[in-house]
């Protein structure tokens, strides 16, 4: 919740330098529905200016949130079987 604002101020910032965007997960260990609506939103705005945004290097616990909320492959592109 703390960090929501910050992780999309970043990724419209990275998005202004190119039109795809990697989102290096790793240092994360815990993420919750702000933090996915933010990369989801992220996503749309990487697919509205023609790029796309997938998120990296997920531990196993972010990984299984994702997986949870419905978008681990919409971030990913992993399949989800």
């Amino acid at each position: 919740m703390n960090t929501a604002g910050k992780l999309f101020e970043a990724i419209r910032d990275a998005l202004r330098r190119g039109p795809d965007v990697a989102v290096d997960l790793s240092a994360v260990t815990f993420l919750d529905s702000q933090g996915i609506h933010v990369l989801v939103r992220g996503r749309q705005e990487a697919a509205e200016r023609g790029g796309t945004l997938t998120v990296t290097d997920c531990a196993r616990p972010v990984r299984r949130v994702l997986e949870i909320a419905g978008v681990l492959a919409l971030l990913t592109g992993d399949d989800p079987a």
